[in-house]
C-alpha cells in the first residue's frame, strides 16, 4: 500500500480547524497542519514520505475580510448546478469547488449560505459514497446552529476530521487531484472577483499574484503520481494558469502588472467555466 504524507487543506474547507479564531489572518507558513497519513489507490504511484504543502483557501478568505472585500454570492458556483454532474471526476472537481465556496460563506459570516453549500456539498459527497462527515447529524448541528458562526467553525471542523479519516480508510486518493483543483481554482476565482479595479500596490491583488505558489505545489503533486486521462486533462488546463503566473518572474519593479493580472484572470476563469459546465 502506497502512503503520501497530506497537508490536507484544500479537501474541504472544513479545515477551518486550523485557523482558531476567524478574527486573525496568519501567513501562508503559519498555516501548517500535522501531518496526515492518506493511503490511495494502488494504481496511483505515490512515493512514500511525499509532503505537499497546499495553504487552505480559507487563509485567502480570511485575508479578503479583513482588507474589506466585498461578499460576492453570484461569484460563487450555483447550488443548482450539482445536478449537473454526471462523471466521477466532474464530481471530484465540482466537490471541491462547492467545498471551497462553503469556506468563502462561513469566513465572510453567511450563515444562511453556509448551511445551502453545506447541504449541496453533502448531497454531492452521498452520491461518491463519502458519507462521514456530511452525515444527517451533521447537517442538523449546523440547522441548529444557523446563527452562532463561531458554532459553525467548531462543527465543520469535525466534519473535517470525519472525512479525511473516511479517505484514508477508503483509499480514495484518486479523487485527490481533483479536489485540491476545484478548491484552488475557485478560490483564486473569488478573489479576483472581489477586485473591482486593478492596483499594483493593492494587497489582494499582490495575494492573487502569491497563489502561484500554491499552484506550483499542486503540480507538483501530479508530478509525483501516475495520471489517468482525466488526471492529464486536470493538469493540462492547471499548466496553462502556471504560463500565466511564470510571466510575473519577469517583473523588476513590480509584483504583477496589469496586464499581467488580466491574463490570469481570463484563464482562470476560463478553466473554472470548463470545470462547472
Amino acid at each position: 500500500m502506497k502512503c503520501i504524507k497530506l497537508f490536507l487543506f484544500i479537501i474541504l474547507p472544513l479545515s477551518l480547524l486550523f485557523i482558531g479564531c476567524k478574527s486573525d489572518t496568519q501567513s501562508t507558513t503559519d498555516l501548517v497542519q500535522d501531518t496526515l497519513m492518506s493511503d490511495v489507490d494502488e494504481d496511483i504511484d505515490i512515493p512514500a514520505n511525499t509532503i505537499i504543502k497546499v495553504p487552505s483557501p480559507v487563509e485567502l478568505y480570511l485575508f479578503m475580510v479583513e482588507a474589506k472585500a466585498p461578499f460576492n454570492k453570484e461569484a460563487m458556483n450555483p447550488i443548482e448546478n450539482a445536478k449537473r454532474y454526471f462523471t466521477r471526476a466532474s464530481k471530484s472537481i465540482n466537490l471541491g469547488i462547492f467545498a471551497s465556496d462553503l469556506a468563502y460563506c462561513t469566513v465572510f459570516s453567511r450563515n444562511q449560505e453556509t448551511f445551502s453549500y453545506f447541504s449541496t456539498a453533502k448531497g454531492m459527497a452521498d452520491e461518491m459514497g463519502l458519507t462521514e462527515g456530511f452525515d444527517e447529524k451533521i447537517a442538523k448541528r449546523i440547522n441548529d446552529n444557523i446563527n452562532k458562526a463561531d458554532s459553525l467553525y467548531n462543527i465543520t471542523s469535525s466534519s473535517y476530521e470525519a472525512m479525511t479519516s473516511y479517505l484514508e480508510n477508503q483509499k480514495e486518493g484518486n479523487i485527490l487531484p481533483f479536489i485540491f483543483s476545484g478548491a484552488w481554482v475557485e478560490s483564486v476565482h473569488l478573489a479576483i472577483s472581489s477586485i473591482d479595479k486593478f492596483s499594483e500596490n493593492s494587497e489582494l491583488v499582490q495575494r492573487v499574484a502569491e497563489q502561484r505558489f500554491v499552484l506550483q505545489n499542486i503540480l507538483e503533486y501530479f508530478r509525483s503520481i501516475q495520471k489517468t486521462e482525466d488526471m492529464k486533462k486536470l493538469e493540462k488546463g492547471l499548466k496553462d494558469i502556471q504560463i500565466c503566473f511564470d510571466k510575473l518572474d519577469n517583473n523588476i519593479d513590480v509584483i504583477i502588472t496589469k496586464e499581467q493580472f488580466e491574463e490570469i484572470k481570463t484563464k482562470v476563469e476560463q478553466i473554472r467555466k470548463e470545470f462547472i459546465s
